[in-house]
């Protein structure tokens, strides 16, 4: 129920950003970035597991590390990523607007 509501929220915020002029340039970019991501990620990732498993016997006891440390390397990067972007509009005065498409995204949009 979400996941829809974010994938609006994203579209409609991303057409904000972007100027009139060369817009279709912009969203193919952003599209076949996104693609290429998606295309990229699953080997990556599948890399990353597999170097942590066959260096599992130097991690003792933890069972399954291979999942576990990549749930924590996501974690951890989505973490930097957030703190990133808090700066970021910090510096630019952006945080009302931020404050507005997490209400928006969220449902709770002020009437």
């Amino acid at each position: 129920m979400i996941g829809p509501a974010f994938m609006l929220g994203v579209f409609n915020s991303k057409y904000e950003v972007i100027p009139q002029e060369g817009r279709s340039l912009y969203d193919g970019f952003f599209t076949s970035s996104v693609g290429i991501i998606i295309l990229v990620a699953p080997t990556v990732g599948n890399q990353i597991k597999n170097l942590i498993e066959n260096n599992a016997e130097k991690i003792p006891g933890i069972q399954f590390p291979q999942f576990r440390l990549l749930f924590l390397i996501a974690a951890v990067l989505v973490f930097i990523i957030n703190i990133y972007n808090l700066i970021v509009a910090k510096k630019k005065n952006n945080l009302e607007k931020e404050r507005e498409f997490l209400r928006n995204i969220l449902g709770k949009r002020r009437r």
